[in-house]
């Protein structure tokens, strides 16, 4: 489609040699560009009266062909910015499988039960996925929101506060429908757990704080190595003699602020939300990945909190990644399963961080005499 341009009324109107199939050299008057042309809504050039029609806006060709396409499923012609793409494909709003986002429509636990979970301490997930038909039957559901995340090509799922058994359930009812259509998570995703920490005192935070430092390589066991290190989850960039100087000198709130939001432990997190965030997890739609990953923080924060800044120091003091593994099966998480779990996870990533037996009976860290879970009694 080829443009004209309007000229000034004493210029000789060149209508009478208007040839359609030779339209580029036409000069037209004020009027004869009334009669046959259209302006583009986009460029502001004029055009023929054979314009694209958008929307109610008319459009040129040029235009049409740079900033438009048409839906795959409807057909419906919107601008390229509007549409989701999908492989290949382009959807309007309305038909795009990706497109719609939701919030959670409020989560309420109204049983109290923790026999599962094993702590009454809140938590939060964020599952990142790249694939994720059928999404949309969450809408409504009580505990899960889904947006945009730039960094998968799936949705990003963001559950509401959750706690206790029935925070499992919630997250079973995602599992099955991820399940159900076979939602993926690539390496680009990442699963994200919250650890609420309202009503914690300083001490209580700093002693979580530590507890992440000292067991650092001990949780490094149990994901891909590419969490370890990356620019969404990277190492811990304090020290526990950081942290022994800081809690004499300013609050938590203000020491955690100035971190950065990227380390795997992110304390940085509680200065918007009130918790910790642990970024380590790769993506995952696997039920016991995501379930163990919550028994095995909530109780872990309740113990460091409990524990008291100088408590989580004498208690650790010179234990090996070994001893430590063994003392967080047993003494912190107090259960043998979820203790076998993260030894299979270990064995299977083998990064060499800790080194373990198991057996039918007895889950035994290397090199701790006499650690064999199942015959050590537990501490008052």
């Amino acid at each position: 489609m080829d443009h004209v341009r309007m000229v000034q009324p004493a210029v000789r109107c060149m209508d009478r040699r208007l040839d359609p199939q030779r339209r580029d050299y036409n000069t037209l008057c004020d009027s004869c560009v009334d009669r046959y042309c259209t302006r583009c809504n986009d460029c502001g050039e004029f055009v023929y009266n054979d314009a694209f029609t958008v929307s109610r806006h008319h459009v040129c060709l040029p235009c049409y062909m740079e900033d438009y396409v048409a839906c795959d499923d409807c057909g419906e012609v919107v601008r390229i910015e509007d549409a989701g793409q999908v492989g290949d494909d382009y959807y309007c709003a309305s038909c795009n499988p990706y497109f719609m986002n939701y919030n959670p429509n409020g989560f309420c636990n109204r049983s109290g039960r923790t026999t599962d979970t094993g702590s009454e301490r809140c938590f939060g997930l964020e599952l990142e996925t790249d694939k994720c038909e059928g999404y949309i039957a969450l809408y409504e559901h009580p505990a899960w929101g889904a947006k945009n995340d730039c960094t998968v090509s799936g949705k990003e799922f963001y559950s509401d506060i959750l706690n206790g058994d029935e925070g499992l359930e919630a997250i079973l009812d995602w599992v099955q429908l991820a399940s159900f259509n076979g939602w993926a998570a690539s390496d680009r995703a990442g699963y994200h757990l919250h650890l609420d920490l309202r009503g914690e005192v300083d001490d209580s935070c700093y002693a979580m704080a530590y507890a992440y430092r000292r067991f650092e390589t001990v949780w490094f066991s149990f994901v891909e190595s590419h969490r370890h290190s990356n620019i969404y989850s990277h190492e811990i960039q304090w020290s526990c003699a950081d942290i022994k100087r800081a809690v004499r000198r300013v609050s938590y709130q203000i020491w955690s602020r100035h971190a950065t939001g990227f380390m795997w432990c992110n304390i940085a997190a509680y200065y918007e939300h009130s918790t910790v965030e642990i970024r380590l997890h790769q993506g995952t739609c696997d039920r016991d990945e995501i379930i163990n990953w919550v028994k095995a923080h909530t109780r872990f924060v309740d113990w460091a909190c409990t524990k008291g800044l100088a408590g989580v120091e004498e208690a650790l003091d010179g234990m090996n990644n070994n001893e430590l593994f063994f003392f967080l099966v047993k003494y912190i998480w107090n259960d043998e399963e979820l203790g076998k779990y993260y030894a299979k996870k270990a064995q299977y990533y083998n990064h060499g961080f800790i080194t373990v037996e198991i057996d039918s009976s007895n889950l035994t860290p290397q090199g701790v005499p006499g650690a064999a879970v199942a015959s050590t009694t537990l501490p008052d």
